[in-house]
């Protein structure tokens, strides 16, 4: 959009981009919310989870943050299209979409390519004539990527290669692995708690009033309380036999968890923690919502088939209170807002 823009010259045209870079990342954010209801992995906890302030933001402001976020959603829908459509490109386009999500900020989001890999024949790949030449371009891929995040530390420039590997050479021995495990753990404690999905909203720190954490609250509680019931009366008439089929993919997702938790964690201790330090800088909870949407729709997309279907009766009432609760939070956004700023 930014290309497409004409060379801004005023204010008021700053401003007009400004506003039509997160309006654009809006329209696409819904219209991907839109599209898993369509394909059944559309929950209301996904919607909720969506309208956190915090996890709004960094879905829609001008960021790389929104290429992860919006690139995951892309991609699980991207998914269950190859699943309806079978074809080379639809995969080819799965892949494209994963190496986006991971350039952004490589190697924290690598394991997004369990997407694509669900597709590939195993009983051929597997093979010794196939799985000897994959190792090989696998090996040069990790030498290549290996080599490229050595690059871009280097860049920088203030001594942050040099600061990088000594403290990566801390970090390979006894003591200091054990020093690095400890700082990571706390990490965990943070992103497990949903109120650090909520605030602090905004780069200056806006954080909610207890009326709007209460409304968040209440908001969170009843879209998961509506998502069990529909399942709950799901299961009973299909039987626990399918919940087997959820396995596989909440392996995959906990391994994704796993990946970005420790990836994230040995990244920043190495580029911007203090040598030897007993604790981690940088470790955001926003960098666990590609994680989160990864729980909240790929194995419903695994299982889309399976899933059962909502009646516009089921709809409505649902919709109806939860956008009451939404209009009840947002004037209460709008007052932390100008408390903030202009109080």
């Amino acid at each position: 959009m930014s290309l497409l823009f004409p060379p801004v010259q005023t204010v008021n045209e700053a401003l007009t981009l400004l506003l039509l870079l997160p309006g654009s990342c809006l329209l696409l954010l819904l219209g991907l919310v839109a599209g898993a209801w369509r394909w059944g992995m559309g929950s209301w906890t996904l919607v909720i989870f969506l309208s956190f302030p915090l996890v709004m933001q960094q879905c829609v402001i001008v960021s790389t943050d929104t290429v992860h976020n919006l690139g995951t959603l892309l991609a699980v829908l991207l998914f269950r299209r190859h699943q309806l459509m079978n074809t080379t490109a639809s995969w080819l386009l799965l892949v494209l979409i994963s190496c986006l999500v991971v350039i952004g900020k490589p190697p924290i989001y690598l394991t997004i390519f369990l997407l694509p890999a669900w597709f590939l024949p195993w009983q051929k790949v597997m093979k010794l004539k196939v799985v000897v030449p994959s190792l090989i371009v696998l090996a040069a891929l990790a030498y290549a990527g290996n080599w490229y995040l050595w690059y871009i530390i280097d860049k920088e420039g203030m001594g942050l290669g040099e600061q990088t590997r000594q403290q990566l050479q801390y970090v390979l021995t006894g003591p200091g692995l054990v020093r690095f495990i400890g700082a990571a753990m706390e990490y965990p404690t943070r992103f497990l708690d949903p109120q650090h999905w909520w605030q602090p909203l905004g780069w200056l720190d806006t954080n909610l009033n207890d009326l709007h954490r209460a409304l968040l609250w209440i908001s969170l509680i009843v879209a998961v309380v509506l998502d069990l019931v529909r399942w709950i009366a799901w299961l009973r008439s299909v039987g626990t036999q399918s919940l087997w089929s959820l396995i596989e993919p909440l392996v995959g997702c906990v391994a994704h968890l796993l990946f970005v938790w420790w990836s994230l964690a040995l990244v920043m201790y190495l580029t911007i923690s203090d040598y030897q330090s007993t604790g981690i800088v940088g470790m955001q909870v926003r960098y666990m919502i590609p994680v989160a949407l990864f729980f909240l729709t790929w194995p419903a997309a695994v299982m889309t088939d399976k899933t059962p279907a909502l009646k516009k009766s089921q709809l409505l009432w649902p919709a109806i209170l939860l956008f009451v609760l939404a209009i009840a939070r947002a004037i209460q956004l709008a007052i932390d807002l100008h408390y903030r700023y202009w109080g």
